[in-house]
């Protein structure tokens, strides 16, 4: 328990970074690959990387409604699947080591700037 506790207080202290999110996404690539290795780290890490990623989506997408301009930076499909969007992730990271100490957030919307970047007439 004392593990878990600490884990949350240094994240509460200074949220997660690149070399976070890619430990956690690490773990749920390879589980989907092996899926005999599956067990409850694996689930925790697995769904703390997919919800991570999907809150700042979501924080993204309600940030541009509140904008005066109302456009969304990325012009993602609206049929992605959480495995996507984290091997979309996965694969920026793997590509911009350098940015490991950068805000995981800041890291997750570049991915998709990168992926899925917006006609100009969007």
């Amino acid at each position: 328990m004392v593990f878990v506790s600490l884990s949350v207080n240094s994240y509460a202290s200074r949220g997660w970074v690149g070399n976070d999110l890619k430990a956690k996404c690490d773990v749920a690539l390879r589980a989907v690959s092996d899926p005999s290795a599956w067990d409850t780290n694996i689930a925790l890490s697995s769904g703390q990387c997919a919800g991570y990623i999907a809150g700042v989506i979501e924080g993204t997408r309600v940030t541009s409604i509140l904008d005066k301009a109302g456009k969304y930076p990325y012009c993602m499909p609206e049929t992605t699947t959480p495995l996507q969007d984290i091997s979309v992730v996965e694969k920026y990271l793997n590509d911009h080591p350098e940015q490991w100490d950068m805000p995981a957030g800041l890291l997750i919307d570049q991915a998709f700037l990168t992926a899925y970047p917006c006609s100009k007439g969007k």
